[in-house]
């Protein structure tokens, strides 16, 4: 099924109501999907579909059909492939349709191996995010949002993406929806109708970190990653600013390595 089906589908399911809009314009720009609308707001929706990489699912294939154990690869953090999709869908949402409307959203919908798993790492890649952990206590991660720079910080005119996946062997989607500090309506989002379909799956660093489940870093510390900060976590910038804001002991990062094993029974 093609990404803008299976996302008209799960929309509706949910309560908003959906118009497909027209491929592309006179011009021959592309534009985004629907124009959804729910309760007194509106959104531009442009649709996406993660599948899995052809010669990837061809060697899962053939390492089950032959007894054997397949292990996918993924570890969380930024990945760049779904950082491209993020820009081409970003594209489609500046093509103007003549219609006024509250937002635009982007709709990513995971039907791959390790489906979760590369959900979030679209939001790791959104938002730049990481895990860190502080040395000396009880481990436990807590994320660190805008670790690096982020896809929101690029896109500000997308104001939220929502993020779905197959859950694996049903037919049921996962959703939740990212909302984008940097966006000029996230303010207005925030505590729009537009969430109300989502229930309680909204994920606000903003609020995370007031919470205190979460750190991010002050806008002025300086993002870019090094092979010596890497190497010796010590001097790493990001970290020790983190840990003089929060009063907490050494800090450390880490992307959780998350492989997925599978074995075809006969």
């Amino acid at each position: 099924m093609k990404s803008d089906d299976l996302a008209e589908r799960t929309l509706r399911q949910l309560g908003f109501s959906v118009e497909k809009l027209p491929e592309s314009m006179e011009s021959g720009k592309k534009m985004p999907d629907f124009l959804v609308r729910y309760g007194s707001t509106s959104a531009l929706v442009e649709a996406k579909l993660k599948g899995d990489d052809p010669e990837e699912a061809s060697t899962r294939e053939h390492l089950l059909e032959s007894g054997e154990l397949y292990a996918s690869e993924h570890e969380l953090g930024r990945d760049e492939t779904l950082s491209g999709i993020i820009r081409h869908a970003s594209n489609q949402l500046k093509a103007d349709i003549g219609v006024e409307t509250d937002f635009k959203v982007v709709f990513i919908l995971m039907d791959c191996i390790n489906a979760s798993v590369v959900s979030e790492q679209l939001i790791d890649t959104l938002y730049g995010r990481t895990n860190v952990i502080e040395v000396g206590k009880r481990p436990q991660a807590k994320p660190c949002y805008f670790y690096r720079n982020s896809d929101f910080y690029r896109r500000q005119e997308i104001d939220a993406v929502i993020v779905g996946h197959v859950r694996a062997h049903e037919a049921k989607i996962t959703l939740k929806i990212c909302l984008n500090p940097y966006s000029r309506h996230y303010q207005k989002i925030k505590v729009s109708d537009f969430l109300q379909p989502l229930g309680g799956a909204v994920l606000d660093p903003i609020a995370e970190e007031k919470a205190g489940r979460a750190y991010i870093p002050d806008a002025a510390v300086e993002r870019k990653e090094h092979e010596f900060t890497k190497a010796f976590p010590l001097y790493d910038p990001v970290l020790r600013h983190l840990a003089e804001k929060y009063r907490t002991a050494q800090l450390v990062k880490v992307d959780w390595q998350v492989p997925q094993f599978a074995i075809r029974s006969r």
